[in-house]
């Protein structure tokens, strides 16, 4: 018994205390050592299929969101509220962004159609409301940009 207190207080006192380890996943060679966990698989990696109902909300069970940002899932929702439905999201802290779409080539946006159109003269004090629309609408990524 007294051996083992001593070999305890001489990895404690040796700094074992601060130990990290790496991980290799798909083989039996060492981990890369910049690697806290290295994958070595021709199989690929499968994402946490999960069902997101809303862009800007986390919903996935965990008090500590601060600590999910850069969690990577596959969302099976395809009407998400705010989001682009069926694919790969990561969370940013604040919202999950859409990174990839579940089949097909993606479809970029090429303008946005704003009504009314042309020349429109609004007298001081007066305002204007204009709609804009993403061209075409089944765009992959309809979050844009703009200003006037």
């Amino acid at each position: 018994m007294r051996k083992i207190l001593l070999v305890m207080l001489a990895l404690l006192l040796g700094g074992a205390a601060n130990v990290h380890s790496q991980v290799t996943i798909g083989s039996y060679t060492e981990p890369h050592p910049g690697a806290v966990l290295d994958l070595q698989s021709t199989k690929g990696l499968k994402l946490p299929a999960v069902a997101l109902f809303n862009a800007n909300i986390f919903q996935l069970a965990t008090e500590k969101v601060d600590e999910a940002v850069g969690m990577m899932v596959y969302n099976t929702y395809t009407a998400m509220v705010h989001g682009q439905g069926e694919g790969v999201y990561v969370w940013n802290g604040s919202k999950w962004l859409f990174v990839a779409v579940s089949s097909g080539a993606a479809v970029p946006v090429t303008h946005i159609a704003v009504s009314p159109s042309g020349a429109i003269s609004v007298t001081s004090g007066n305002t204007q409301q204009f709609t804009a629309n993403i061209v075409p609408s089944n765009a992959t990524n309809p979050d844009v940009f703009w200003s006037v």
